[in-house]
């Protein structure tokens, strides 16, 4: 049983890169949010612009974030997720993109209450919806609700990984570039190892503001995030891309 306490239970780090009103929304989310479980809030913002910065310097004076880290410039989600990962000791590491907004105030305790019900040497995402939450032979429906199986990777945007699991593989590869394939790597890592990879029903969770404000923050630098991703599996001369390689 969990129980109320000074040390966090839950690690979640939100990497950064501009973005205001989407990260406005998930830090106010997460304020109200119970505490059942005890968590930590870690921030580390890519070099974003003045008015996040200063506004995230507000919210951390306030005590919306725990932890507040500021890069001098974009290094890269999975650098900026490792340095939060490592910063707060804790039994469990959350990775919440800053466009992914909570639903309701418990989804702590209802999450790790279905979790309870698989392998605990295991990682925990969000499935995009009902159908690829029952996909895959093995899902059970539990009294706390549906466990699912994932058989290829879990989508990083609102993953759970426990620090057993961490010791063993370790951190989000930080091989690929800006917006690179950090999940798909560690996925698998995971199916290598034989190690479980379970699903929540995603959107009764989470909502994925992901496109609302997606022009601030690739279009107008430019970032072709598209271009990056191929360039994972083909390079640009037609040899195998890195994610491939590896």
């Amino acid at each position: 049983e969990i129980r109320l306490s000074d040390t966090p239970f839950l690690n979640i780090t939100m990497p950064v890169f501009n973005r205001l009103q989407s990260t406005q929304r998930v830090l106010l989310a997460l304020r109200r949010t119970e505490r059942v479980i005890p968590f930590s809030i870690t921030v580390v913002d890519n070099g974003s612009d003045a008015d996040l910065v200063q506004k995230l310097v507000e919210f951390k004076r306030a005590g919306l974030i725990d932890k507040l880290f500021l890069l001098p410039e974009n290094m890269g989600i999975s650098c900026a997720a490792n340095l939060g990962w490592k910063m707060t000791e804790a039994p469990v590491y959350m990775k919440l993109d800053n466009d992914m907004v909570a639903q309701i105030p418990d989804w702590p305790s209802k999450l790790f209450r279905i979790w309870s019900h698989g392998q605990p040497m295991s990682t925990f995402g969000g499935a995009q919806s009902q159908e690829q939450l029952l996909a895959a032979p093995g899902a059970l429906e539990t009294p706390d609700g549906v466990l699912g199986v994932c058989t290829a990777t879990l989508a990083g945007q609102a993953m759970f990984i426990p620090r057993a699991v961490s010791d063993f593989l370790g951190y989000w590869s930080e091989d690929y570039g800006l917006y690179g394939a950090e999940d798909g790597d560690y996925g698998q890592r995971m199916r290598i190892a034989g190690l479980p990879q379970y699903y929540y029903h995603g959107e009764k969770f989470f909502a994925d503001t992901g496109r609302e404000d997606i022009d601030d923050v690739y279009t107008a630098r430019p970032v072709d995030r598209a271009a990056m991703s191929e360039s994972l599996f083909r390079d640009g001369k037609g040899g195998t891309g890195l994610f491939l390689l590896h």
